[in-house]
């Protein structure tokens, strides 16, 4: 029947990570944009100073972004001997802790923080984080609330509430999330394709909406300069959604050329069965979490 909608599987798309929890991390030092070298300042810093902790926290943060977790840990244990309840060096040692896969001794770091700033909104992000790893979805969802609460600019606080509202089965409630993110990372194209997605394929009605996923899609898919098969298949899935059958199968068949051999077997097959749905004027509907 035209215009009609079949629920399946969770769907496997053309794009790798489109279903990950992928948690987005906050490290916590003070960026030095006017140096050239800002490794070379803060060593400098402390070369003569050696109780500047703010130096000692922001030389552990260069080394912790470039993965060496024991000298970065040398620096900021260093920063807390002379502060001892600097939240920011608390923080960022558990950024090494998790790291380390140490996540019970990250929880107590990052609640060290929290305990001595409780509006430090990168420690509330950074302790859901861990507690999305342990499994505890409904107490990191409460951190994740918080440190957009606290910052409501958060676009990554933001960001990791929608997936763990996704993750679970609140969508609805994920896509404001998703919107707020955008609002405050306007050009993150990943996160606009999620939305598309959730607002063409959702099985509740109250949740779809054609006319913004296909708006979503087609300005990620221009973004992208029309070459990547992940827009293609979610633009498909928008047009599905909003009644356009043939520019559904044409998008479709495009995400299935630009896919070629590097996609999987599981996501051909997937593909091609929305295709196929297309084809019979049916939309996609995800599987309800």
């Amino acid at each position: 029947m035209i215009g009609a909608a079949r629920t399946a599987q969770p769907a496997v798309l053309l794009f790798a990570g489109a279903l990950a929890l992928a948690i987005l991390a906050a490290l916590t030092w003070q960026r030095g944009h006017a140096y050239v070298d800002a490794e070379t300042l803060w060593r400098d810093t402390l070369s003569k100073n050696p109780d500047a902790f703010i130096a000692a926290n922001n030389l552990g943060g260069i080394l912790l972004a470039r993965g060496e977790l024991e000298p970065a840990t040398e620096l900021f244990e260093q920063g807390l001997r002379s502060k001892p309840d600097f939240a920011e060096g608390l923080d960022n040692l558990g950024l090494v802790r998790q790291r380390q896969g140490k996540l019970d001794e990250a929880v107590s770091y990052f609640n060290q923080a929290i305990r001595r700033d409780p509006k430090f909104a990168n420690a509330h992000n950074n302790l859901g984080i861990v507690l999305v790893q342990q499994g505890k979805l409904p107490e990191a969802l409460e951190q994740f609330r918080e440190a957009a609460r606290i910052r409501p600019s958060f676009a990554k606080a933001h960001q990791n509430l929608a997936l763990a509202l996704e993750r679970l089965g609140r969508t609805d409630e994920a896509v404001n999330e998703y919107r707020e993110t955008l609002r405050w990372m306007a050009g993150a194209q990943d996160v606009a394709l999620r939305l598309a997605w959730i607002l063409a394929t959702d099985p509740d009605v109250g949740v779809r909406n054609g006319a913004e996923a296909v708006r979503l899609a087609s300005a990620a898919n221009a973004a992208t300069g029309e070459k990547d098969a992940r827009a293609w298949d979610v633009l498909a899935a928008a047009y599905a959604e909003a009644g356009r059958w043939d520019d559904a199968v044409r998008a479709a068949e495009r995400a299935l050329d630009l896919a070629g051999p590097s996609a999987t077997a599981e996501a051909r097959e997937g593909a091609n069965a929305r295709l196929a749905l297309y084809r019979e004027g049916q939309a996609f509907r995800s599987r309800p979490r």
